[in-house]
């Protein structure tokens, strides 16, 4: 999966960069994660701002749900 991962253009390099590259290119990948995310709010509004916000908090409710229901 982090192959296929790898395959996309400028994505890939930045990821691949961020896995084995120096500890400083994670907290640069980030903030390059960031920016993109600011840049598509700027540019797309409002949506590009809820939509991560609403997947977020799905994720949290299903890993609530996960953590009360084991045994």
């Amino acid at each position: 999966m982090l192959r296929l991962a790898y395959s996309v253009p400028l994505f890939g390099w930045l990821l691949r960069d961020a896995v084995e590259g120096p500890p400083s290119s994670r907290g640069w990948f980030v903030a390059n994660l960031a920016m993109i995310w600011f840049l598509a709010i700027v540019f797309l509004g409002y949506p590009a701002f809820i939509w991560p916000v609403l997947v977020a908090a799905a994720a949290m409710l299903t890993g609530i749900v996960a953590l009360t229901t084991l045994r």
